[in-house]
């Protein structure tokens, strides 16, 4: 039986360029694997937390936790068995103290450690470059935290005198960059597909910081994220986080603890434009409630009850009310919590996350 006119055009593309065309259903779901963000508001929201083989930006100004929900992104794929790269471009991004405050087990910061949790600080922004599509083609890590784009400056920019002016050098770099990894990612999504070879797709989690935009007309964005848009235009999730306030014990008047605010600006895996605030505790703390009811919680974690209130929230299964009250629905009818801390009394903490998780995100 002859072959009808398109698939003589396959075979002769497949036979020039290889099994890069096929039929859609061959490629089955993309985004089958996540990494968990540690946030079950953040993973509701993403379909199930950081997509693997995408990237994904974290930006948004200093000190609003973008590192350590990378870090945490880190230490869940550990946890998991899959080796992990944190590339630190700024010098000390993350201290090996609070590695350890937000969970990282001591024995992956072994020498011989199994699972592998590398880390490394290169000296300009294409030795980074260069490292990271290494990295991503051995199909051999699971996460890899790119911290930051703000500090990966080009080699040609260091080599000059601190009086030349080096115009768009590191947008230039992260284009060429944002154009190689496409090209890896799509080459390891093909072993992994097509020759059935036991290789990972990393989540690529690049951290950047937001800055004033100093040339921008009243009528514009008045601030701007590093590196150009090629990050903007090839990343898969862009999240952005903001650090809205201190919080303050009011006996001891020491800071415990800080929230941020973050938005979901643009997502390929799911809905975009979801919002929430998260609070990680920066010294250990003990909450006392009116009712004698106590909290504890412990340097470098983040408060699962206000997380836990924002996803039930977000996946339609509570009804915010004034003065933190919570309407949940019971046996067909709205019932009124006092705060999220009697929902989870009557219901517990690990059935509501459930309950989260088997909701319907679209």
């Amino acid at each position: 039986m002859a072959k009808s006119r398109i698939d003589r055009v396959l075979d002769k593309i497949k036979e020039e360029y290889g099994d890069v065309i096929n039929p859609a259903a061959y490629y089955g779901n993309y985004d089958e694997d996540y990494v968990s963000t540690g946030l079950v508001s953040l993973d509701y929201v993403l379909g199930g937390g950081f997509p693997c083989g995408r990237i994904t930006e974290l930006y948004g100004p200093p000190h609003a936790c973008k590192t350590t929900l990378g870090l945490y992104a880190i230490r869940n794929a550990l946890d998991s068995g899959h080796n992990c790269v944190f590339i630190d471009l700024e010098s000390g991004a993350a201290t090996l103290s609070w590695i350890k405050a937000i969970g990282i087990s001591e024995k992956y910061l072994a020498e011989d450690s199994k699972p592998v949790f590398l880390i490394s600080q290169p000296g300009d922004g294409e030795e980074a470059s260069e490292m990271l599509l290494e990295l991503v083609a051995s199909g051999e890590i699971k996460v890899i935290v790119f911290d930051s784009v703000a500090a990966a400056t080009p080699k040609f920019e260091l080599d000059k005198a601190l009086d030349k002016q080096v115009v768009a050098s590191r947008a230039r770099l992260m284009a060429r960059t944002m154009r190689k990894l496409a090209s890896a990612l799509n080459k390891l999504k093909l072993k992994k597909r097509k020759l059935k070879r036991n290789v990972e797709l990393p989540a690529m989690i690049f951290v950047n910081q937001e800055y004033q935009n100093i040339s921008a007309i009243p009528w514009t964005n008045p601030h701007v994220s590093s590196g150009g848009d090629a990050l903007k235009s090839y990343s898969s999730v862009r999240l952005r986080i903001n650090p809205a306030k201190k919080m303050v014990d009011s006996k001891t008047k020491e800071v415990y603890a800080r929230e941020s605010k973050w938005v979901l600006i643009k997502s390929r895996v799911s809905k975009p434009y979801f919002e929430g605030i998260l609070r990680l505790y920066i010294a250990d703390y003990n909450c006392y409630k009116e009712e004698g009811e106590s909290y504890s919680f412990k340097r470098g974690e983040f408060d699962k009850l206000l997380d836990l209130k924002i996803a039930l929230c977000a996946s339609k299964l509570a009804i915010p009310h004034s003065r933190d009250r919570l309407g949940f629905i019971k046996d067909g009818e709205e019932v009124i919590y006092d705060g999220i801390e009697k929902l989870v009394k009557d219901f517990g903490y690990e059935e509501l996350v459930k309950k989260v998780k088997e909701a319907t995100l679209f």
